[in-house]
């Protein structure tokens, strides 16, 4: 579920050994999941690049929200597989 939350991210920035991944207001839920797995995701980066980085993930102010016509293929799919529907 990691991957798939750091999906609905972007990478907006680099500041020296801190990496800065922003979401939309709508992700709050896989900010607080990615925050607190943020150890383990660093852990991972520094093992496959070598690089020790910190990871910040903030929510984007500036962001749209994504309307219910551009919602993430992944999330389509389990609303497609689970019969659910968005409730905003």
């Amino acid at each position: 579920s990691l991957s798939t939350f750091l999906g609905h991210g972007t990478l907006t920035g680099l500041n020296g050994k801190r990496l800065i991944i922003s979401f939309q207001k709508a992700f709050k839920f896989q900010i607080d999941v990615l925050k607190k797995n943020a150890l383990m995701i660093e852990s991972i980066i520094e093992n496959r690049t070598g690089h020790g980085l910190k990871i910040d993930f903030v929510v984007d102010k500036d962001a749209r929200s994504s309307s219910q016509n551009e919602t993430h293929p992944v999330t389509q799919r389990m609303l497609e597989l689970f019969g659910g529907e968005i409730v905003e």
